[in-house]
């Protein structure tokens, strides 16, 4: 069978036992990670035969072979859903997306030096949209191209610190609005968020930690650099569910502390590209992108969305 619309070339469609056959797992478990934890075909009604898309596959291959590492399901498929969603393609003939007015907003207020003007527009931007909108679609232009200024003219580089520091002020003045603390005993998880020993950007740090804020779910902020043995007496002081270690830089993504944090935790994250050449310990997960980190967490801890 096919699947195609206007002016689209048909993309097949899958059946479950040529899923399982394809990803390496008897059909019992697709039933039952559909059952369990919603990995069911796209668009599949009671009563009809299961029929897989291309992105369901790529999905449960995903979750296959965090599995295969040692990830709790829920978690795998937390994180596979993520990162489905973060690369979904652009339908063939859509126009590109203009550049959003919010980000060139905020790159003429950094290169005008006027924090006043990126912080007011930082916390407007986050109030209408949420954390996760603004930072993939304004943010996180907005630094690169502040960033590339900086990279061929020295001048710029107060301009690239400025938004930075912007950024940062406002995702936390969005955390604390939308208060992150703890909830009902039993009801919210205890979740670390650290930089590795040596990692000094720490933005994408505190995207989560507002994203996370938003959804109702508490989490301990260490920041940037927080040596090994630190983060882990943070975890083992008292029941962790979540920890998530960030690494921008290969340089500062070292596998032994997430090793070390392993018997702390419920669940162990490692976020950010400077685990991309690093061989995980088995029961990590890697993240990539913000969405697949906050959907990580939730699957750890489900209990932890307030209010649903």
């Amino acid at each position: 069978m096919t699947a195609e619309g206007p002016g689209q070339a048909p993309s097949p469609l899958w059946t479950a036992g040529a899923v399982a056959r394809q990803i390496g797992v008897a059909p019992s478990t697709l039933r039952s990670w559909s059952r369990r934890h919603g990995l069911s075909a796209t668009g599949h009604r009671d009563g009809t035969h299961r029929r897989y898309t291309e992105q369901d596959v790529a999905v449960l291959e995903a979750v296959r072979r965090h599995v295969g590492e040692g990830v709790p399901v829920a978690v795998a498929a937390g994180i596979a859903r993520g990162s489905a969603a973060q690369a979904a393609p652009v339908p063939a003939g859509a126009p590109a997306p203009p550049r959003r007015p919010i980000t060139q907003a905020l790159v003429r207020g950094a290169l005008r030096l006027d924090a006043d003007a990126v912080l007011d527009t930082l916390t407007a931007a986050l109030g209408a949209e949420g954390v996760f909108a603004v930072w993939e679609r304004s943010c996180v232009p907005a630094l690169r191209s502040v960033g590339r200024r900086a990279g061929a003219d020295e001048a710029c580089i107060g301009a690239e610190h400025l938004l930075s520091w912007c950024v940062t002020t406002a995702l936390h003045r969005h955390s604390a609005r939308h208060g992150s603390r703890t909830g009902p005993s039993g009801a919210s998880p205890r979740v670390l968020l650290a930089c590795t020993d040596g990692e000094r950007h720490h933005l994408g740090l505190d995207a989560l930690h507002a994203a996370l804020a938003e959804r109702g779910v508490a989490a301990t902020v260490f920041g940037a650099s927080l040596p090994a043995p630190a983060v882990v007496a943070a975890a083992r002081a008292r029941p962790t569910d979540v920890v998530v270690l960030w690494s921008q830089a290969a340089r500062t993504g070292r596998p032994g502390v997430l090793r070390a944090l392993l018997p702390a935790a419920g669940s162990v994250l490692a976020a950010g590209p400077g685990w991309g050449g690093s061989r995980l310990p088995a029961g990590t997960a890697h993240v990539t992108s913000l969405g697949g980190a906050v959907d990580a967490v939730l699957a750890a801890h489900p209990l932890a969305v307030a209010g649903g």
